[in-house]
């Protein structure tokens, strides 16, 4: 008998460790040529280590690694299983406390404000940074945004919206603020300006009717209309689901009702890629009247966009097509939602709209729309791109991934080069480790401490980014530089 019990312990004990070598995170290993590396330096500021992050991990099976990708070279259902939602440990973050600097007003007003001041609603709350050009034609004003948590302390929210024109009328996070021309503010000390903070967007649109006003529309409805994405006017129709919001031209009313479905859709599964919850607490498209070719935009609470007439007429016989395209894929090709809802998740990941690590973004953007459904066009290659319709032709990659687009490296290179990056960074180190990097990114976001993504992303992992992926991409620490909240050590 104990014999027998002995047997059975000894194998019961073989079979756990062998289960142990075989969950093993670090052995996915992708196959890459090495090829030369060229790029420019640059002085960056100094850095501040990555925000430690305690996320709770799911091992990542070894045997993953020649079937992270399916037939079609999309993540295998079986890889996506082993991501995991994070939790923000937000008490890790610098604590700071905006709402103790300066005077911040949380009711509807006019008042003269100056830097370290600021507007709130109880939840967020915007701080006016910076005058900039204040006694010219194009002055302007630098926010930062903050938004208070669950333990009652407002930590920094990632934002790409920080610069404010004057004169003009702005809503973020549902606060409205007009800002005045300069006959209101020249009169004030060079380190002040005049504000009114109202109840309502519907102010700003009862402009366009006030040929005394300042912001009257001068009969430019887009002009107009673009003021409110969340407020219809009277020449515009709204559908809603639940935080969810479509504006579309009156006529289009069945193109605003589809889209609003399949907008939810799409930021659900956009939300389970990323495995990051914004809480944010509305989300909407805004399409307008205006140009023939159609423009996409993501923004920090919805996605503008505008198109002719003609756009609407032709795409408003799509709307069966679309809803039948939604029951069997994760995000439809409708308006780039797939691609611009990235843009509202990852606003300051890559750097602010003074210094963007374009290619990361706008290429993560690209392998997140293809990876909720959308066919790719792009076949990622050692030594550069092809597209799938003319795979005999390699274009390089881009020499500087931080950009901007140049004549000789236009804009799609740059889309191109950083899908590549993101397509093989999760064949060498998981999708598990991509959902862990975005999840590691929004917290350092919500910290007031420049940093690298470089440095995040290796912190994350638990060792350097592979010299292949380094060599092939051309990239270097510098060009990741990231200062998210410029200014902020004043709190």
């Amino acid at each position: 008998m104990k014999k027998k019990i002995l047997i059975f312990g000894s194998l019961f004990l073989f079979i756990v460790l062998a289960s142990l070598i075989v969950i093993n995170p670090e052995t996915i290993q992708g196959r890459f040529r090495r090829i030369s590396r060229t790029t420019a330096t640059q002085k960056v500021k100094t850095f501040s280590q990555p925000v430690d992050q305690k996320f709770d991990t799911m091992p990542i099976p070894s045997n993953l690694g020649l079937n992270l990708f399916d037939k079609d070279g999309r993540i295998s259902d079986t890889a996506r299983s082993f991501g995991k939602m994070s939790s923000l440990k937000l008490n890790k973050l610098t604590e700071i406390h905006p709402e103790d600097y300066g005077n911040n007003y949380y009711s509807p007003g006019t008042y003269v404000v100056e830097k370290g001041d600021g507007i709130g609603n109880g939840i967020f709350l915007i701080k006016f940074m910076e005058f900039k050009n204040k006694s010219s034609l194009n002055a302007q004003i630098r926010t930062e945004v903050f938004k208070k948590e669950k333990d009652g302390n407002y930590y920094h929210f990632p934002t790409n919206e920080y610069t404010l024109s004057m004169p003009n009328a702005n809503q973020l996070f549902d606060i409205n603020i007009e800002l005045l021309d300069r006959a209101d503010y020249l009169e004030l000390p060079s380190d002040q300006i005049k504000i009114i903070y109202h109840q309502s967007c519907q102010t700003f649109i009862d402009y366009c009717d006030d040929e005394t006003h300042q912001m009257y529309a001068w009969e430019d409805t887009t002009q107009c209309n673009k003021r409110c994405p969340f407020t219809a006017n009277t020449d515009q129709y709204q559908a809603k689901n639940g935080k969810y919001s479509t504006i579309f031209p009156e006529g289009s009313e069945e193109l605003a009702d589809t889209v609003v479905d399949i907008l939810k859709q799409c930021d659900e599964n956009t939300e389970d890629f990323l495995k990051i919850k914004l809480e944010k607490p509305r989300l909407g498209v805004q399409m307008l009247l205006g140009s023939d070719n159609p423009t996409m935009t993501g923004l920090d609470e919805y996605i503008s966009g505008q198109g002719a007439s003609s756009w609407f007429e032709y795409f408003g016989g799509f709307s069966n097509q679309w809803k039948e395209q939604a029951k069997t894929t994760k995000c439809p090709n409708v308006l780039e939602l797939g691609h611009e809802l990235i843009h509202v998740y990852v606003k300051d990941f890559f750097g602010t709209e003074e210094q963007n690590i374009y290619g990361l973004e706008e290429g993560l953007a690209n392998f997140a729309r293809y990876q909720n459904g959308v066919d790719s066009e792009i076949i990622c290659r050692p030594d550069g791109w092809s597209y799938t319709y003319n795979p005999e032709t390699t274009n390089p990659y881009v020499t500087d991934i931080s950009g901007p687009p140049n004549a000789n490296e236009p804009y799609y290179y740059f889309y191109h080069t950083g899908y590549c990056f993101w397509h093989d960074f999760v064949n060498e180190y998981s999708y598990g480790n991509l959902t862990k990097v975005m999840q590691a990114l929004y917290q350092q976001v919500r910290d007031i401490k420049s940093y690298y993504v470089l440095d995040v992303i290796e912190h994350t992992i638990g060792e350097k980014l592979s010299q292949e992926i380094l060599d092939r991409y051309s990239l270097e620490k510098n060009q990741t530089f990231v200062d998210v909240c410029k200014g902020c050590e004043i709190f």
